[in-house]
């Protein structure tokens, strides 16, 4: 078949167009990358590392579902957008991962609890991965628009300046640890709550993000150091403070205040969802039973001050709040949450 000179005149043009479009998209997207990838650079925390890849995926490919899964020996954190996907992708990485039943997937960043679930498959991700010797990463996606060749570049991109940002964390968590750790409980210990309340504080002036502080001590803690021995209530301390660890999202800070007293900063985080989060830790810590040599089956109860920061706060009048909320918790009846 002999194709007329017009025709083939046009299929030239069509397709010099098509390649200039293109090349016109391909720029805009390595543009797109390379701005993402400088402020990458200049985010102090995990959660806004991921929330930065997330935006340049977003304006770039469109998605429908984005999640970042980090496993290491504490268990295994995911950062997910949008969250209506939780559920269904829990069921998902708990396969991809081989995860025993009872594992916790602790989420990052900011999850609606009571958004409606939908479900996504398997086949509809793709999945990029990378291991180092302290942990595993894996990138999932699924676009709403066509992948072109160069976004597989752009991915890796995208994840190599994850992978040093992520060992650089870890590095720098790890040195942390040795002196901002509680030994009893492994929480943060009071000297870095002060450190990381004065932090949030100023986001909080500098762009007014949300945060919340929750005081909350075991109720008649006393009586079972007195009953059952120091040994006990150690135990006890211990296992709540894993209890809370387990309940809460990977960017929110659990630290042990003092005595029995807990201290949690929930960044992007309002009053009220705060006072939810500390309804749901009350009834974990409730149904707690510890074992603690001939102690079986000790139950001890916790009272929740919930406080929430504006502007013109600084430390002392955060701690004030949350303490008076506390207090109002245990003239209440104990066992409940004041906000």
């Amino acid at each position: 078949m002999k194709i007329h000179p017009v025709s083939q005149m046009t299929l030239k043009n069509s397709m010099n167009a098509i390649g200039r479009m293109l090349g016109w998209v391909q720029n805009k997207d390595y543009r797109l990358l390379n701005e993402h990838l400088l402020a990458m650079q200049e985010k102090e925390d995990l959660d806004g590392l991921l929330a930065e890849v997330s935006h340049c995926l977003s304006e770039m490919l469109n998605y429908r579902l984005f999640a970042f899964v980090i496993r290491d020996e504490t268990g295994v954190d995911v950062w997910i957008d949008p969250t209506m996907f939780r559920d269904a992708f829990s069921r998902i990485v708990s396969d991809d991962l081989g995860l025993e039943d009872g594992v916790d997937i602790r989420f990052m960043g900011n999850i609606e609890e009571t958004v409606e679930q939908r479900l996504i498959s398997r086949e509809d991700l793709e999945v990029r991965s990378f291991k180092e010797s302290s942990f595993t990463a894996h990138l999932y996606l699924a676009t709403g628009r066509r992948m072109l060749a160069h976004h597989n570049d752009i991915l890796e991109s995208l994840l190599a300046g994850l992978r040093v940002s992520l060992i650089n964390h870890v590095r720098i968590r790890s040195l942390q640890g040795a002196v901002s750790e509680d030994a009893l409980t492994g929480c943060y210990n009071r000297r870095e709550f002060d450190r990381q309340l004065e932090r949030h504080l100023a986001a909080v002036k500098r762009h007014g993000k949300d945060f919340a502080l929750v005081f909350f001590d075991l109720d008649h803690f006393k009586a079972v150091n007195d009953s059952y021995g120091h040994l006990a209530g150690d135990a006890v301390l211990r296992s709540v403070a894993l209890e809370v660890r387990r309940k809460i999202r990977a960017g929110d800070l659990l630290c042990r205040y003092g005595g029995e007293e807990f201290a949690l900063l929930l960044p992007e985080t309002n009053g009220e969802k705060a006072a939810d989060l500390a309804e749901r830790l009350r009834l974990a810590i409730e149904g707690l039973r510890v074992e603690a040599g001939e102690a079986l089956g000790l139950q001890v109860t916790a009272s929740f001050g919930v406080a929430e920061a504006d502007a013109s706060m600084d430390s002392q009048d955060m701690v004030a709040q949350a303490d008076a909320m506390l207090y109002r918790a245990k003239n209440q009846g104990r066992n409940g949450v004041a906000f």
